[in-house]
């Protein structure tokens, strides 16, 4: 989108790429429902909370309210850097995973980086796939149920014989619906009907895989109605912004 003197603008107005037919990506569309602006929200309110409980007794009782509100604004700070410093950790991954798939050995000094790399490549090897690519992105458009879905998406791993989705995380934890339902549109997607869809979970302290969840056929039918939802509620938010 360009500015009205011709520039390329640094803010992108949605409706507008959406016109211009650009198409939201798959967890964008997941994450509409989910927690978004709260996540911030929570994040201060536990910054907040916090201060009040160390300035009140039996703690450190008196202190001035500049002082409270100059930590309030640090600690918020430190909350986002936190959080964007997970996301920029889990990014890392990602893009030396798919470089190593590719043939591009990880040559760099973060050895939980390189045992992921290692893993994950031993673990595609297990399905017998052949010849392959990953990282593929792609535009879905098609019309199923009277509804036409326009969507994009950027798998970890994809082929008719199998789709991967890894998620870096501090410990072994739970699958989620919304990891499911992104592998369930994926295949979707991609026409990839008989490929078996598994989420891989990977320490990034370690870089071991500490789990995996293969999903079966009635749960990846009920991921894609999850995707199905999310997608109807993005189509009445546009309804109601225009």
């Amino acid at each position: 989108q360009l500015t009205k003197k011709g520039v390329e603008s640094k803010v992108v107005k949605t409706a507008q790429a959406l016109k211009d037919g650009a198409v939201r990506g798959v967890m964008d569309l997941l994450d509409r429902g989910g927690a978004g602006p709260l996540i911030h929200w929570a994040g201060k309110l536990g910054v907040e909370s916090g201060i009040d409980a160390l300035c009140s007794q039996p703690f450190v009782a008196g202190v001035s309210k500049d002082v409270c509100a100059a930590a309030f604004d640090a600690g918020v700070e430190l909350f986002k850097e936190r959080r964007e410093a997970a996301a920029e950790s889990g990014k890392l991954f990602h893009d030396a995973i798919d470089q190593h798939i590719q043939g591009t050995l990880y040559a760099g000094e973060n050895t939980a980086i390189l045992r992921a790399c290692q893993e994950c490549v031993a673990f595609i090897g297990t399905f017998g796939v052949g010849e392959f690519k990953s990282e593929v992105c792609f535009v879905a458009d098609f019309e199923e149920g009277g509804v036409r879905y326009r969507y994009g998406g950027t798998p970890d791993f994809a082929c008719p014989a199998v789709c991967l989705d890894w998620k870096t995380v501090e410990d072994a934890r739970d699958a989620r619906i919304k990891e499911l339902a992104q592998l369930a549109t994926y295949r979707k997607a991609l026409g990839y009907d008989k490929a078996r869809c598994v989420n891989v979970y990977i320490s990034r302290v370690t870089g071991a895989i500490v789990g995996k969840r293969e999903w079966t056929e009635e749960e990846l039918a009920l991921g894609w109605e999850y995707f199905t939802l999310a997608y109807k509620q993005a189509l009445l938010e546009d309804r109601f912004a225009a």
